[in-house]
C-alpha cells in the first residue's frame, strides 16, 4: 500500500532533522537545506513498503517541491529493500551516497548488468562487492561514491585504491575486511561514515583527507593492528568509539579544529600512552583510557572540558598551558597516580570535583583570580600535605578537602564568607587552623573528625555554626564561641575528649541536642544570658563537668541533658526559684546525673 503523501513529517536523515516529501512514487528527505540537496527515502518501517510494486525506478537529478528545485544526492540506508520485483534502476550522475542495506533482498543483484568481475556498480556509485574477490582492487575511475557494507565482510581483499573522483564512503563500507592491509583514501573524499572501517583488524596505517570534518561513531573500531593515524586540521568532531580497541595505536595528535570527543573515542587503545591535545575541547570523557601517562596540550586550549582526564589512572604529571582560563567538573577525577599539577595564573574558574579522588597528589597552588573552591575540589586527596588558597576566594565548597587525611596545615585568607558543609571532614593530620574574620557561616560536619586539631578561633563574624561542626576533633583543648554566633547545632563539639575550656560569648540562642555530648575534660560551663533552649544530651557524659550556670532566660532544657554527668553535684541558675519552676522539661532532664542542687538567685532548691 502505497502512502499518498509524507509532507511535513519529521523524519530522521544523515545530516539532521528534516522535511520530508513525495515526488511521483518517490518519497525524498532532505539532507541540506542551505544546500539544496536530498536523497531517495526509505519509509518508516511502521508503513507497508510503497516500493514493494516496483519493477524498475529511474531517479532523477533534481526534484522541485516547495517552489525549490532539490539536487538528488543519495539513497538512504534500506530504501530499496526486499524489493524483490525491482531489477533496474537508473542513477544520475548526481548520486554519490548509497546507504547500508539500500538493496538487500531486491532483484537488483540478480541483474548481471550492473555487474563487473564481482563489484557492482550503480552509474557512479560502487555498492557491492562479491566475497570471493580477492587481492587488489582498483575502483574504476569517475566513481563519486562507495556504498554502504559495499565490501563488507571481503575477507580475501589486502588493498584499495581509490580514484580522486570519490566523495563518500558510507556505514560499513569495508566492515570487516580483515585482509586488507593498504589504503590511501584520496583528497576528494569529504565523508566517511559510521563504521565504514570496522574490524579493518590487518589495516596498519590510514590517512583522512584534510576534507573531512567530522570522524564518525565506530569508524576505526577494533582497527588493532593500526599503530598510527594523522587526524587533520578542520576535523570538528570525534565520535563514539571512533578508534575503540585500536590496541596498536601509539600516539595521537589532537587538531586545533576539534571540539568534541564522544564516550571511549579511544578506550581499548592499550599501547596509547602520549596523547598532544591542541583544540579548546569542552568535553571527553572516558576518552583515552586509564593508560596514558603524558599528555601534552597545546597553547590554543582555553578551557578543559568535563571529565577530560576522568580515569586517568597512569597519568603522573601534566602541565596546563597559559591559555586555560576555566577547568571544568571532574576534569581530573581519580587521576590516582597523578602527584604534581601547575595551574597557571590564567585560571579563573575551577568547578566541582575537578580533582576528587586524586590519592597521589601531595600539593597545589590555586591561583590569584580564582573565587571559589567548589564541592569536592580535593575529595579524597588522601596524599596531600599543602594547598595554597588566594585571597580572591570568597568560599569554600561543601567536601572541598573530604577526607585529605595528609593535609597537617592550611590557611583560610580574608574574604573567605563560608566554609561549606564536611569541607575538612577527616582531616586527621590539621593540627591548626585560623579562620579569617569575613567568615559568617561554619557548615555541618566542617571540621568533623580532625583528629589531630589542637586550637581553632572562630572569628566574631560567625553567625552559624552547624551541626557536627566540630565533631569528634578528640584534640582540640579550647573553644571561644564568640558574640555573633546566634545558633549552635546538634552535636556541634561532641565527642571532643580532650577539650576542657568552652567560653560562650552572648548572642547564641540556641544549643542543640547533644552539643557538647561526650566532652569528657570538660569541668566548667557558663551558659551566657540570652540563650533560650539547651537542647535533647546536650552534655551527655561529661563526666568531669562539675560547675554549669544556666541563664534566666533559658525557656526549655531537653530530655537527659546531664545525663551521665556523674561529678555534677548542682546547678547555678541566674534566675529565680519561681523562673526555674517555670522552664520547660520533664522528669528525664537530670537523668545519669548527680545533681541534687539547684543554686538560685534568691534561694537553692532541690533538683527535680
Amino acid at each position: 500500500m502505497k502512502k499518498a503523501l509524507m509532507m511535513l513529517a519529521m523524519v530522521a536523515t544523515t545530516s539532521l532533522w528534516a522535511y520530508g516529501f513525495q515526488v511521483g512514487n518517490l518519497y525524498y528527505n532532505i539532507v541540506d537545506d542551505n544546500e539544496f540537496t536530498v536523497q531517495v527515502a526509505k519509509v518508516s518501517d511502521f508503513w507497508d513498503n510503497p516500493y514493494e510494486d516496483l519493477t524498475s525506478v529511474n531517479i532523477p537529478a533534481t526534484v522541485n517541491m516547495y517552489g525549490v528545485t532539490y539536487t538528488v544526492v543519495g539513497i538512504e540506508g534500506g530504501a530499496f529493500r526486499n524489493c524483490r520485483n525491482l531489477k533496474h534502476i537508473t542513477l544520475p550522475n548526481t548520486i554519490e551516497h548509497i546507504g547500508s542495506f539500500a538493496f538487500t533482498n531486491s532483484g537488483i543483484y540478480e541483474n548481471n548488468e550492473y555487474w563487473t568481475n564481482g563489484v557492482m556498480y550503480l552509474n557512479k556509485v560502487l555498492v557491492a562487492v562479491k566475497p570471493f574477490v580477492a587481492g587488489k582492487i582498483v575502483i574504476r575511475d569517475g566513481t563519486k561514491g562507495i556504498g554502504g557494507s559495499a565490501f563488507e565482510n571481503c575477507s580475501k581483499i589486502t588493498s584499495i585504491v581509490i580514484p580522486n573522483s570519490v566523495r563518500t564512503i558510507a556505514d560499513r563500507a569495508f566492515y570487516r575486511c580483515s585482509s586488507l592491509t593498504s589504503i590511501t583514501i584520496p583528497s576528494s573524499v569529504k565523508r566517511i561514515d559510521n563504521k565504514a572501517f570496522f574490524g579493518c583488524s590487518s589495516l596498519t596505517s590510514i590517512t583522512i583527507p584534510e576534507g573531512v570534518t567530522s570522524i564518525e561513531n565506530d569508524v576505526f573500531r577494533l582497527c588493532s593492528s593500526l599503530t598510527s593515524i594523522v587526524i587533520p586540521e578542520g576535523v570538528t568532531r570525534i565520535g563514539e568509539e571512533a578508534f575503540y580497541g585500536c590496541s596498536s595505536l601509539k600516539s595521537i595528535t589532537i587538531p586545533e579544529s576539534v571540539t568534541s570527543i564522544y564516550y571511549q573515542a579511544f578506550y581499548g587503545c592499550s599501547s596509547l600512552t602520549s596523547v598532544t591535545v591542541h583544540s579548546n575541547i569542552k568535553s571527553f570523557s572516558s576518552t583515552f583510557g586509564s593508560q596514558v601517562t603524558e599528555y601534552i596540550l597545546g597553547p590554543s586550549i582555553t578551557s578543559i572540558g568535563e571529565e577530560a582526564f576522568y580515569g586517568s589512572s597512569s597519568l603522573k604529571s601534566i602541565v596546563i598551558p597559559n591559555s586555560v582560563t576555566s577547568i571544568a567538573a571532574k576534569a581530573f577525577s581519580n587521576c590516582s597516580s597523578l602527584k604534581t599539577i601547575v595551574i597557571p595564573n590564567s585560571v579563573t574558574s575551577i568547578a566541582d570535583q575537578a580533582f576528587s579522588n586524586c590519592s597521589s597528589l601531595t600539593s597545589i597552588v590555586i591561583p590569584e583570580g580564582v573565587t571559589s573552591i567548589p564541592d569536592r575540589a580535593f575529595y579524597r586527596c588522601t596524599s596531600l600535605k599543602s594547598i595554597t588558597i588566594p585571597n580572591s576566594v570568597k568560599s569554600i565548597g561543601a567536601q572541598a578537602f573530604y577526607d585529605c587525611y595528609s593535609l597537617s596545615s592550611i590557611t583560610i585568607p580574608e574574604g573567605v564568607t563560608s566554609i561549606g558543609p564536611q569541607a575538612f571532614y577527616d582531616c586527621s593530620s590539621l593540627t591548626s587552623i585560623v579562620i579569617p574574620e569575613s567568615v559568617s557561616y561554619i557548615g555541618d560536619q566542617a571540621f568533623d573528625d580532625c583528629s589531630s586539631l589542637s586550637s581553632i578561633v572562630i572569628p566574631e563574624g560567625v553567625s552559624y555554626i552547624g551541626n557536627q561542626a566540630f565533631y569528634d576533633c578528640s584534640s582540640l583543648t579550647s573553644i571561644v564561641i564568640p558574640e555573633g554566633v546566634t545558633s549552635i547545632g546538634w552535636l556541634a563539639f561532641s565527642n571532643c575528649s580532650s577539650l576542657s575550656s568552652i567560653t560562650i560569648h552572648e548572642g547564641v540562642l540556641y544549643i542543640g541536642d547533644r552539643t557538647f555530648s561526650n566532652c569528657s575534660s570538660l569541668t566548667s560551663i557558663v551558659i551566657p544570658e540570652g540563650v533560650k533552649s539547651i537542647g535533647r544530651e546536650a552534655f551527655y557524659h561529661c563526666t568531669s563537668l562539675t560547675s554549669v550556670t544556666i541563664p534566666s532566660s533559658v525557656t526549655r532544657i531537653g530530655d537527659r541533658a546531664f545525663d551521665n554527668c556523674t561529678g555534677l553535684l548542682k546547678l547555678n541558675y541566674t534566675g529565680t526559684k519561681k523562673q526555674w519552676e517555670n522552664i520547660t522539661k520533664n522528669t528525664n532532664w537530670k537523668v545519669g546525673s548527680s545533681i541534687k542542687t539547684i543554686v538560685c538567685s534568691d534561694k537553692k532548691v532541690k533538683a527535680k
